[in-house]
Protein backbone atom coordinates (compact mmCIF):
# COMPACT_ATOMS: atom_id res chain seq x y z
CA UNK A 1 0.00 0.00 0.00
CA UNK A 2 0.87 3.35 -1.03
CA UNK A 3 2.00 5.43 1.66
CA UNK A 4 1.41 3.24 5.14
CA UNK A 5 2.36 4.70 8.26
CA UNK A 6 3.82 2.59 11.32
CA UNK A 7 0.88 3.24 13.27
CA UNK A 8 -2.24 5.30 13.83
CA UNK A 9 -1.15 6.86 17.75
CA UNK A 10 -4.62 8.16 19.92
CA UNK A 11 -3.70 10.20 22.70
CA UNK A 12 -5.68 9.40 25.76
CA UNK A 13 -7.97 12.58 27.47
CA UNK A 14 -9.16 11.33 30.92
CA UNK A 15 -12.02 9.78 32.38
CA UNK A 16 -15.36 10.82 34.08
CA UNK A 17 -15.64 9.73 37.48
CA UNK A 18 -18.18 7.41 36.83
CA UNK A 19 -15.63 5.38 34.40
CA UNK A 20 -17.16 7.11 31.27
CA UNK A 21 -15.37 8.92 28.16
CA UNK A 22 -15.70 12.30 28.04
CA UNK A 23 -16.47 13.78 24.70
CA UNK A 24 -12.70 15.05 23.47
CA UNK A 25 -11.53 10.87 23.91
CA UNK A 26 -14.31 9.55 21.84
CA UNK A 27 -13.53 11.56 19.24
CA UNK A 28 -9.74 10.46 19.28
CA UNK A 29 -11.06 7.17 19.23
CA UNK A 30 -13.54 7.64 16.23
CA UNK A 31 -10.76 9.28 14.27
CA UNK A 32 -8.60 6.74 14.99
CA UNK A 33 -10.57 3.90 14.04
CA UNK A 34 -11.66 5.55 10.78
CA UNK A 35 -7.87 6.01 9.85
CA UNK A 36 -7.02 2.66 10.83
CA UNK A 37 -10.39 1.01 8.68
CA UNK A 38 -9.37 3.43 5.72
CA UNK A 39 -5.95 1.64 5.19
CA UNK A 40 -3.54 4.49 6.83
CA UNK A 41 -1.59 2.04 9.21
CA UNK A 42 -1.96 -1.74 10.04
CA UNK A 43 -2.09 -0.67 13.95
CA UNK A 44 -3.42 1.54 16.27
CA UNK A 45 -2.17 2.42 19.90
CA UNK A 46 -4.08 3.59 22.51
CA UNK A 47 -2.64 5.99 25.67
CA UNK A 48 -3.91 6.82 28.55
CA UNK A 49 -3.36 7.13 32.63
CA UNK A 50 -6.09 4.42 33.64
CA UNK A 51 -6.03 0.70 32.26
CA UNK A 52 -9.05 -1.80 32.27
CA UNK A 53 -7.65 -3.83 34.46
CA UNK A 54 -6.23 -1.39 37.44
CA UNK A 55 -7.39 -1.83 40.36
CA UNK A 56 -7.56 1.06 43.46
Amino acid sequence: MKNLKDAIIVLGGGIEPDGSLPDIPKLRITKGIELLNNGVALRIIMSGKWGFWLEK
